[in-house]
């Protein structure tokens, strides 16, 4: 996420179309559609990523059953994708 954070967005989507981790056509998925809902009247040239970042979900939690009467605890783990843009760069990101 830090690569694309305070980069122009077709920079960005440059960057994680070769950025070779199954990841990346996530992020790329979820930048496209903060691009196309950030109004009609912002091109998307103007938009710089202002804040990119994957927190913590829910945990999917079941259970197998297995061999002499145990059991193997299974965890699928969910995570938030968020994407920010905005038309002007911050100051920090200079």
């Amino acid at each position: 996420m830090s690569l694309i954070r305070g980069q122009p967005v077709e920079e960005a989507l440059r960057i994680l179309h070769f950025t070779p981790t199954r990841a990346s056509g996530f992020v790329r998925k979820v930048l496209q559609s903060a691009v196309a809902n950030a109004g009609l009247d912002v091109t998307p040239e103007d938009l710089y990523v202002a804040d990119a970042r994957a927190d913590v979900g829910p945990t999917r939690k079941w259970i197998l059953p297995r061999a002499r009467g145990r059991a193997d605890h299974i965890r699928h783990r969910f995570c938030h994708i968020t994407v920010v843009v905005s038309n002007e760069r911050s100051s920090e990101e200079r």
